[in-house]
């Protein structure tokens, strides 16, 4: 027979139980109208004490929730016990499950023997061709036979063993996830990605506020929205929408961070990753990863709000003003020209009709005027 792990055979057998019982609950209250049909002596299950006498053979699986199931005859299926004992002194060809009791065996199991809040005991004489587990210590006498495995299962541990698994694959899957996300930002919103970071280092103070407010408010909202019948489809739409909310806040701290580290003009790429790497490996510590995630994610956030609100101011252009129009600025008509010797007019001043004005006399060229020499003065008389 195969050996298996006591998780792997603990996690088979429960789900094992689990079918068995929903299979018991159907069963043991049929419907009204198949109440009346009589028993066929073959099945072994219901709410109590259920028994397979000696000498007794049945092909159906023995299940007693809040009773003991006692096997002295043989089955050739398992034996199910919730909350009671089972007793094994003929033969089951499956396993014997007990959860919150204690199993007994000195017949032959050729399955496994599983106990879960009680004792798995195996006496002299008694045969059982698989393992035999048992959250207390298993007991297994001098003489009989167990041909798999004896194990104390540990369940706090089992327990922590799947919480560590389920983390360790919620960690990857997130990692992941936000690696390319983040890459996605960087190669097709690059500039939009800068705004964002930039703003959580320049308004810290706006972009927690805006972040807490945004994180609490945004699922009162949505959820108010679902109660409502106009709301519905709006609420559903943006509680899906939480998760890729969060994811960008999440990448966007782990850019301011990077730039923290790798200034301005440096690498976008070289600052998200080195900011990035920080917080995943921050995550990995118990208790402070989930507090990780939600601080950048709320912190981002904001600063998401904010690079926003500064793009769209950005891109309002304001409209000017119509100017008045203005009276037409009169245009001064050249005076003509003057001519040598001649004397301006004043404007508005014709000469009389009639009268010819005599053409000035040109001016000998070269010829140069000789002042008129003044009379002596006349001497005074007696003198």
């Amino acid at each position: 027979m195969t050996k298996q792990g006591p998780i792997l055979t603990l996690t088979r057998r429960c789900a094992a139980v689990a079918l068995a019982v929903g299979v018991m609950a159907a069963l043991v209250a049929p419907p009204a109208s198949a109440q009346a049909r009589p028993d066929d002596g073959k099945r072994r299950i219901g709410v109590g004490n259920q028994f397979v006498r000696e000498g007794e053979s049945v092909d159906t699986a023995v299940i007693a929730v809040d009773g003991n199931a006692t096997v002295a005859g043989s089955t050739t299926e398992s034996v199910f016990v919730v909350k009671g004992n089972a007793v094994i002194s003929g033969r089951v060809d499956g396993d014997v499950i007990v959860i919150n009791g204690n199993s007994r065996i000195s017949g032959r199991v050729d399955g496994d023997v599983v106990v879960l809040d009680g004792r798995a005991i195996v006496t002299d004489g008694a045969v059982v061709r698989g393992d035999v587990s048992s959250t207390d210590e298993p007991k297994v006498e001098r003489g009989a036979t167990v041909t798999g495995n004896v194990d104390h299962i540990d369940v706090t541990g089992i327990f922590t063993a799947i919480g560590f698994t389920i983390l360790g694959y919620i960690w990857i899957a997130v990692t992941v996830s936000t690696a390319l996300l983040g890459l996605l930002l960087l190669l097709f919103f690059r500039r939009a990605f800068e705004s964002a970071a930039d703003a959580e280092r320049t308004d810290t103070g706006k972009s927690i506020g805006l972040g807490l407010a945004l994180a609490i408010g945004l699922p009162i909202v949505s959820i108010f929205a679902i109660t409502t019948l106009v709301g519905l489809p709006f609420g559903v739409g943006f509680l899906g929408a939480q998760g890729l909310l969060w994811a960008l806040g999440y990448v966007t701290s782990a850019l301011c961070l990077g730039r923290s580290i790798i200034k301005t003009p440096r690498s976008a790429f070289g600052a998200f990753f080195a900011g990035w790497g920080i917080l995943r490996a921050a995550a990995l510590i118990p208790g402070l990863g989930a507090l990780v995630w939600i601080g950048a994610s709320v912190f981002g956030i904001g600063a998401l709000v904010i690079a926003a609100a500064r793009a769209s101011r950005a891109g309002e252009t304001p409209t000017p003003a119509t100017p008045e129009p203005r009276p037409p600025t009169p245009v001064a008509t050249p005076a003509a020209p003057v001519e040598a010797g001649t004397t301006a007019k004043a404007p508005g001043k014709t000469d009389a009709p009639g009268k010819t004005k005599a053409a000035a006399k040109p001016k000998s060229a070269g010829v140069k005027k000789t002042p008129a020499k003044a009379k002596p003065k006349a001497k005074p008389a007696g003198g």
